[in-house]
């Protein structure tokens, strides 16, 4: 059971209406996850800000955006996020098999983006800290410095997502992600 309110957008609080927009349109139900940062105005902000800034100054294409989320989410064992991400990753074009190696941490057919499951995973798993061989493997496979501070605003990102719904206890709203193989 989630422990924060959820709003919908018949009870959304009146501060949080532009920011829903901006997010979610102006039309359709909302993410149990946005229904639930939209109870508290400061939560709320925090994830437009992050948000806005990764939209309107981030590189990453749609396919490493979702990778990395994929990843973050199984490292932080947040079940919502994997579940969320699956969706959004199938539609920036990963395959089921793909999206569960990612997961898994066992990417095998493109070594960049390896390197950058495997850097965002190291980062998260080690308090932010990153092996230099784990850096070096990143830069090795055609990541740039520039891209690797860029990937550190989607680990902060998703941690903020990962940690917001383990704390929350969000619900589904759509599919659990496939169990991940033994």
């Amino acid at each position: 059971m989630p422990r924060i309110p959820e709003h919908t957008r018949e009870d959304l609080p009146a501060e949080a209406q532009d920011g829903v927009n901006q997010i979610a349109g102006g039309v359709g139900r909302l993410s149990h996850m946005l229904g639930e940062l939209a109870d508290n105005q400061a939560i709320f902000e925090i994830y437009l800000g992050k948000t806005k800034a990764l939209k309107d100054h981030g590189t990453f294409d749609a396919k490493t955006r979702e990778a990395i989320a994929l990843a973050m989410a199984n490292e932080n064992n947040c079940e919502y996020c994997e579940a969320s991400h699956t969706r959004t990753a199938r539609r920036a074009g990963w395959t089921d098999e793909e999206m569960l190696a990612i997961r898994a941490g066992k990417v095998t057919w493109d070594p960049k983006t390896a390197a950058m499951t495997a850097l965002v995973r190291s980062a998260s798993s080690n308090t932010g800290d990153v092996p230099d061989d784990v850096w070096q493997a990143a830069l090795d496979a055609g990541w740039t410095e520039q891209d690797l501070v860029e990937a550190f605003a989607h680990i902060m990102g998703n941690i903020f997502n990962n940690y917001f719904n383990r704390y929350a206890r969000t619900e589904f709203d759509f599919p659990a992600a496939p169990a991940l193989p033994e």
